[in-house]
């Protein structure tokens, strides 16, 4: 009995253990070797990295657009301010006026217009100057401007750059419709308009297609119908649509309506050609005095390019002698070119206005002395005209080239422009000189003409940008212009005269 009770005593007297106790000291522990089943980790893990894969991807999104973001900023920015000006200053004699005029007083876009107006003359003016990257042969022309939706279509050669330039013009068209501006031919069209039809006008011809072409007249004449305030300037553009009009209306092949567009343009001028002198038994045929009013800078520039088209137009024709009294009206506007001066920035303007008469005297001279051959082709005096109209031209190359760092801003454009026509003047010049050089015949006569030739494929070659020297392999002038070739040809009939 006293045995149990002693065995009983010790389960009597023991404390209970928590469970937790007992737990930890009745459960064996796990193998450190043995894998543990841990769903949490890993969850975790992936978690982790796809929050940081969102944030860089948020980052790197959001940084990427901003950049983007800038730099479209910047490109426009950049194209707003090489936008030249086309609104001409006191003291700049209208060279701003023949740039294209992209709707800015000061060059750029016009605030007048909208956001997405401004945006799309940016982008046309980007594809107009750079061209759209590689051009397609072949393309399908559909204008989205309501004029001419449907009326221009096809497959056609066409210049890409061209072809969107003129769907960007159309977005900013179609805006300033929507929000009330004025468009030609209506009484009080907004100049802005009159800016964005003419841009549209312009690179349609550019275009060159027979469609396009026509719409481009048709675009022309609207906006030389419009009535605008009777201003120096405003003269001068209604002049140079005049010239516009009457090309596209020959190239068209209507002669007529070409002849009436020059006729306007000469009666807004104010210039009259001289009637053919009267003749009678008793005396010889006394011409006319020429008369012509006094014009600005701009008007005489646009007066005379009108008559030295229509004069050669005239001569092309068959009339020399209205050819010929022309002439003497060009000559009363263009006086005799005195040396010309290197242009500073103060007097750039007025010193490429002179320049601007004497190549065009040169280009006179050049009409004349062949006027003057066709009338009678025994006379000597043709050649001397030619020979003055040569020299002319070298002293307005020499002017030009290279041209002179003054002629920035809104005069590059007029600049370059002149220089080309100053080297084709050139080069056309020295061309006829040799002709008529070669037609004497004498071994003299045909070395003036050898000498005569190779300085018109010199200066072909400049204007186009190739080289100088001729190529022993070149074979009939494979890369070269066509007149570089033409004038080589004389080149070398003349060579082969006098071995």
């Amino acid at each position: 009995m006293s045995r149990l009770v002693r065995l009983s005593r010790p389960l009597a007297r023991a404390p209970r253990r928590a469970y937790s106790d007992l737990s930890h000291t009745t459960l064996p522990k796990m193998p450190p070797t043995m894998p543990r089943e841990d769903y949490a980790s890993p969850t975790m893990y992936a978690f982790n990295m796809l929050g940081k894969t969102v944030k860089y991807i948020v980052i790197g999104g959001a940084g990427l657009a901003a950049l983007s973001f800038a730099g479209w900023e910047a490109a426009h920015l950049y194209i707003e301010h090489q936008m030249p000006s086309a609104k001409s200053k006191p003291g700049s004699h209208g060279w701003e006026e023949e740039n294209t005029s992209w709707t800015g007083e000061d060059g750029g876009t016009t605030s007048k217009l909208s956001w997405k107006a401004r945006m799309a003359l940016r982008a046309a003016w980007l594809c107009w100057e750079k061209g759209a990257g590689v051009p397609g042969a072949i393309s399908t022309r559909q204008s989205i401007h309501p004029q001419l939706s449907g009326a221009i279509g096809g497959l056609n050669k066409i210049d890409r750059g061209y072809e969107l330039a003129e769907q960007y013009i159309d977005v900013a068209i179609k805006d300033a419709e929507k929000r009330g501006m004025v468009f030609p031919p209506h009484e009080g069209a907004d100049p802005v308009a009159l800016d964005l039809v003419t841009l549209k006008a312009s690179i349609l011809e550019r275009m060159g297609t027979p469609d396009t072409l026509e719409q481009a007249r048709e675009l022309y004449e609207d906006v030389a119908r419009t009535p605008k305030p009777q201003t120096e300037l405003n003269q001068a553009l209604s002049i140079r649509l005049a010239l516009k009009l009457s090309d596209l209306a020959n190239r068209a092949g209507d002669s007529a309506d070409a002849a009436k567009w020059r006729q306007w343009g000469l009666q807004t001028a104010g210039v009259q050609i001289p009637e053919p002198p009267k003749s009678s038994w008793w005396s010889k045929p006394k011409p006319e005095p020429v008369t012509v009013p006094e014009l600005g800078a701009p008007v005489r520039r646009a007066t005379v390019a009108l008559l030295l088209s229509d004069s050669a137009l005239a001569a092309q024709s068959g009339d020399l002698d209205y050819a010929a009294r022309e002439h003497e009206v060009i000559r009363a506007m263009v006086p005799t070119p005195e040396r010309l001066v290197t242009p500073n920035n103060t007097n750039a303007p007025e010193v490429l206005h002179s320049v601007w008469l004497a190549q065009r005297r040169a280009l006179l001279d050049l009409y004349r002395g062949s006027v003057a051959h066709a009338q009678d082709r025994k006379s000597t005096a043709p050649l001397a005209t030619i020979a003055l109209a040569a020299e002319e031209s070298d002293a307005v190359i020499a002017a030009l080239e290279p041209l002179p760092a003054a002629y920035k801003g809104p005069l590059l454009v007029p600049a370059e422009r002149l220089r080309r026509e100053a080297l084709q003047t050139g080069a056309e010049a020295h061309f006829t000189e040799g002709v008529l050089e070669e037609k004497q015949g004498t071994e003299p006569a045909l070395l003036k003409a050898l000498a005569s030739f190779e300085r018109a494929m010199s200066l072909a070659a400049l204007e186009s940008g190739s080289s100088d020297i001729r190529g022993e392999k070149e074979d009939e002038g494979v890369g070269r212009s066509p007149e570089w070739t033409r004038y080589a040809r004389a080149y070398d009939r003349v060579k082969a005269k006098l071995q």
